[in-house]
């Protein structure tokens, strides 16, 4: 039994979804990010969909979607189970949103229309944002149309003011209870916050005096600490420069080893597809719920830092981070199949 919070907050992004449905490709950037708000403001929508993507590669899927044919009559198809399509759609809501997918160029290549982009969009939200909405709706017995929502929510509303009503009256009835103070207890009560004035007066004027002196010896200390930083500064400041080109040329031997034998385009190509299967972990591992945050920090920060290796075209350290990366997600579970990419990836590169 959800509460009627989170009752309130699927409507919305049922009505959300059907702002879109019924809606024109002109507003179609405000939708979807309307959309993403709405679920994520609902923990048990949230919930559902970060469950059903254990195991989901949304790489994998979007592959598998992609319908093409010589004639141009390019097809985009959803998987046939609700439980992929739930994070199917979310994530193709989450590449729209983020301009990782182009909208415009996703509607001409998949839903072509020669009667323009809202006939396109038009398709495009009764094949894709229509049965995510009905599954949703369905999954959480919440009602589909706008006029069906709307007699939901002032159901709800109602609900809602006579349980206020209730708390309200049973404060109130408590509060009556309470019986005024006797003569004697408000001369105790006047004593006591007179004597406690007395002690915090007593308290500042001895956290003055020590302030005072506390000041005069941070500043003698502070004058030896700036002589001695002064003195070193100059040492720092002229080995920095030949510090970092030992380090280029270092990084640069290295390179240059691990890369014998390699083509260039190979090299190139898996580049390419790790920073891929890195931002695809990222997407995912972002919406999961069940791994812990410290974790998710970890596995964020070690993919940019093999993404930056990528643009670096580091292969040596790329390699050594994959190494590292796989201990890192090694239990969880719904980064299992992109663990498995990563790995075959090294695998193709040096057959």
């Amino acid at each position: 039994m959800i509460s009627l919070e989170e009752h309130a907050k699927i409507n919305n992004l049922i009505a959300s979804c059907n702002d879109m449905i019924n809606g024109k490709f002109i507003l179609a950037d405000y939708k979807i990010a309307n959309i993403l708000k709405n679920i994520t403001e609902s923990n048990e929508v949230y919930n559902l969909i970060a469950n059903c993507m254990a195991g989901f590669s949304f790489e994998r899927e979007f592959s598998r979607a992609q319908l093409r044919s010589t004639s141009n009559n390019n097809k985009f198809m959803l998987p046939s189970e609700p439980e992929k399509i739930l994070p199917f759609v979310f994530c193709i809501l989450v590449n729209l949103n983020n301009k990782n997918i182009n909208f415009d160029s996703f509607l001409q290549e998949f839903y072509s229309s020669e009667n323009g982009h809202n006939v396109e969009y038009v398709k495009f939200a009764n094949e894709i944002i229509l049965p995510f909405r009905d599954i949703i709706a369905d999954y959480f017995d919440i009602p589909k149309n706008a006029e069906e929502i709307a007699k939901q929510k002032s159901q709800l509303l109602k609900e809602n003011q006579i349980e206020t009503k209730h708390n309200t009256s049973i404060l109130n009835n408590h509060e009556n209870n309470n019986y005024p103070k006797s003569n004697n207890e408000t001369v105790i009560t006047n004593k006591s916050l007179k004597e406690e004035d007395r002690m915090e007066k007593d308290v500042n004027n001895i956290n003055t005096s020590l302030n005072a002196n506390n000041k005069n010896e941070e500043f003698n200390n502070y004058n030896k600490e700036n002589a001695n930083i002064n003195n070193n500064n100059n040492f720092e400041i002229s080995h920095n420069n030949l510090d970092e080109q030992v380090k280029q040329n270092n990084i640069d031997n290295e390179i240059n080893s691990v890369n014998n034998g390699l083509s260039n385009e190979k090299i190139k190509n898996f580049f390419i597809e790790v920073k891929k299967i890195c931002e695809q972990i990222q997407l995912e591992i972002e919406f999961d719920r069940k791994t812990p945050s410290l974790k998710k920090e970890d596995i964020i920060y070690l993919t940019n830092v093999i993404i930056e290796n990528c643009y670096e075209h580091n292969l040596k350290n790329v390699i050594a981070l994959m190494t590292a990366f796989d201990y890192v997600i090694e239990k969880i579970k719904m980064l299992k199949f992109l663990k498995h990419e990563l790995k075959n990836l090294l695998i193709e590169l040096y057959e």
